[in-house]
């Protein structure tokens, strides 16, 4: 799955796969935590991609700047992250968040963890094969100066 990314793939987030994917039977909780570490690496990608900072070293900070925003946290959105891809993110961040203070109501196992490398796959996919490099929201676009 992670070599179908091809030679594009970044070099820290290839080698960062590899260490999930080897942590993964053995640890799936480890290995979930390694998946929110790895979405701030995808995040730097993303906003280098517009010639923006990662915002913050929260994923939650992150996915909200890159997609539509939070007008109730008065945070403009980018509209470079569709709310699909968002919503993709947002369930790891959210599985990492309950494994990460020990407030998950289940028990975490391997499936987890496989399903949240797939759902980080998929982001991956979507950044290398489908994502053009610009924002969808014009208006956020000019107003953070990209």
């Amino acid at each position: 799955m992670i070599d179908a990314l091809g030679e594009q793939l970044d070099e820290n987030l290839h080698n960062e796969l590899l260490n999930i994917y080897k942590t993964l039977l053995v640890n799936p909780v480890g290995a979930i935590l390694q998946l929110s570490r790895a979405g701030l690496l995808f995040m730097e990608l993303l906003f280098a991609s517009v010639g923006a900072s990662r915002p913050s070293d929260n994923l939650w900070d992150c996915i909200v700047r890159a997609g539509k925003g939070d007008e109730g946290k008065k945070i403009k959105g980018l509209g470079i992250l569709p709310d699909e891809i968002a919503s993709l993110l947002h369930t790891i961040r959210t599985y990492a968040n309950k494994a990460d203070h020990a407030t998950e109501k289940i028990h975490l196992t391997v499936e987890d963890a496989e399903i949240c490398l797939r759902l980080f796959l998929r982001v991956l996919k979507w950044f290398y094969f489908e994502y053009n490099g610009e924002s969808k929201n014009p208006r956020a676009r000019s107003e953070s100066g990209f």
